[in-house]
């Protein structure tokens, strides 16, 4: 189900999502209307949720002539999108019971955080959730849980993965509260995030550990959007284009820009492209850029990934090699990978964003004579001095906000180059920045094909 061996953490964002038509770019909300002792619970109306959207779905309404207790199990179809599109996906329930916290509906989150399926025999299965006929290629799955009293234990999970948790009861008082917890604590928190998911299905569990736990909701977040760019570069010869899948990030459609297929080598290479395609959709993002060359490593091979390590934009001659993108269309944040290489081994460079050098990331280069012919070639560079540099061939930034951005490949010794550049998007992290650098994660991994 899983593309990374890497696992973000998420927390709340601040950003609204912009929804553009079908299913690129939208998200999906379900809400738990339940209800208590012939009291209903509330609908969601309008945007609600850590990343907020409307046209929610309301379900297991347990109106005004039912009393708590009894099995709660139902389903609904052709659920909306957030752009208020109708799709083919399906959900189904099941649980012991329904209840609400009886909170004050001042919100979309407050009427989120009030009704909820509810787990109240230790005996009985766990609730679930499952969710049918997802549109998105990529996706995060935002799990609300909670209680209408504080302190009791839980565990969400969606297949092998689970967090554990503690309700706090009133969301009015405590606003929304992640776990990252998978442990035997079990910290307050209401929400949990499930990051990187790639089925057409799903199916969320959540049960009791302690006393009575209920799963108010959930979000399912589109992520299946990737900008990918490669720098298609040459010397006497044009360097390669990328047709097909390629990058840690395996994506098609990558725009393939600055091609040098007559001059030599030498003289400043400066150019731009506009309405880049993310996917198969054209879009506003504008991209340019300058260097003191382009070079290229070789003769590639047919394999794309060897392709994208072909041509680049070459920093020398103790200058820097600088892409500019404007018009970032990306919900929340994003990470961006950067693609490296020489036409020779055992070259250091580095590279940093958004102008801050407190933040760059050091590489040597690894790639060259056409060597690059396998997944597992892929190396992250994660050196943060330059004496610490290994070979490696790209660097992974994660939790960027903003709608523009920009790259710098640092040239400290002899020439470095950057081959190409992928953008995807994410849910930020607390500590992602409003506009520019977030947290870099310094884990070195390896890519696994989708």
């Amino acid at each position: 189900m899983r593309n990374f061996r890497e696992k973000m953490t998420v927390a709340a964002a601040a950003a609204v999502i912009a929804c553009t038509s079908g299913a690129f770019g939208s998200a999906i909300g379900i809400n738990v209307i339940g209800g208590r002792d012939g009291t209903a619970g509330t609908s969601v109306t309008t945007a609600a949720g850590v990343i907020p959207f409307g046209h929610w779905n309301n379900i297991a309404n347990n109106g005004a002539t039912t009393t708590s207790g009894g099995n709660q199990n139902g389903s609904a179809s052709n659920l909306l999108l957030s752009n208020n599109a109708a799709s083919d996906v399906g959900v189904t329930w099941s649980a012991t019971n329904t209840y609400i916290t009886s909170i004050a509906n001042l919100s979309g989150d407050s009427a989120l955080m009030n009704g909820y399926l509810d787990h109240n025999s230790a005996a009985a299965p766990a609730t679930a959730v499952t969710v049918t006929d997802i549109p998105y290629k990529r996706y995060s799955v935002i799990g609300y849980v909670g209680s209408d009293g504080a302190n009791r234990t839980g565990r969400i999970s969606i297949g092998a993965e689970g967090y554990n948790y503690s309700t706090l009861n009133n969301y009015n008082a405590s606003g929304y509260v992640q776990t990252t917890t998978t442990a035997s604590t079990y910290p307050a928190a209401n929400y949990a995030v499930f990051n990187d998911l790639t089925d057409s299905s799903f199916t969320l569990t959540n049960s009791r550990v302690g006393n009575n736990t209920g799963l108010h909701g959930l979000q399912i977040i589109d992520h299946s959007a990737v900008l990918s760019v490669n720098f298609v570069g040459g010397t006497s010869t044009v360097g390669a284009s990328v047709t097909d899948n390629a990058g840690y990030i395996q994506a098609k459609n990558w725009n393939n820009v600055a091609a040098n297929p007559t001059s030599t080598t030498g003289g400043g290479q400066a150019g731009s492209a506009s309405s880049l395609m993310l996917n198969h959709t054209a879009s506003n993002t504008s991209i340019t850029w300058s260097a003191p060359n382009t070079y290229r490593t070789g003769s590639p091979t047919a394999d794309q990934d060897d392709r994208l390590m072909d041509g680049y934009l070459d920093a020398s001659n103790g200058v820097d090699a600088q892409i500019n993108l404007t018009d970032l269309p990306f919900i929340g944040a994003y990470d961006v990978y950067v693609y490296l290489g020489s036409d020779t081994n055992g070259r250091t460079g580095g590279v940093y964003l958004n102008g801050d050098t407190s933040n760059e990331i050091f590489f040597t280069t690894n790639v060259g004579g056409s060597s690059f012919t396998d997944a597992s070639d892929y190396l992250r560079a994660v050196a943060t001095t330059s004496g610490d540099a290994v070979g490696s061939n790209y660097v992974r930034f994660e939790n960027i906000t903003g709608s523009s951005l920009s790259i710098t490949i640092d040239n400290i010794g002899s020439n470095v180059g950057i081959t190409g550049l992928q953008i995807v998007g994410v849910i930020p992290t607390p500590a992602a920045l409003p506009a520019g650098i977030g947290l870099l994660s310094l884990v070195a991994m390896r890519r696994r094909r989708a």
